[in-house]
């Protein structure tokens, strides 16, 4: 099983358009964003991460570092 680590204090953020507008990201960007994430908190890539989340392999499924990076599935299918 993956252990869940203590929570890093850093948000991650939406990129806002100068109007005031979520900016819409790319598959392609979605994927570079879960990755990147993945490897900050679990040091595994993106795919990894995926994989173990789907499969149930966190022991503590929703500590705020899974949730963290799980929350950002979407923007990667």
């Amino acid at each position: 099983m993956v252990e869940n680590e203590d929570p890093v204090r850093e948000e991650i953020h939406a990129d806002v358009e100068p109007a005031g507008r979520a900016r819409v990201v790319s598959r392609e960007e979605g994927r570079a964003l879960v990755d990147r994430q993945a490897r900050r908190y679990f040091n595994m890539s993106g795919e990894e991460f995926i994989r173990a989340w789907e499969s149930g392999q966190f022991d503590d499924p929703d500590g705020p570092n899974v949730m963290r990076v799980a929350m950002l599935i979407p923007f990667a299918q």
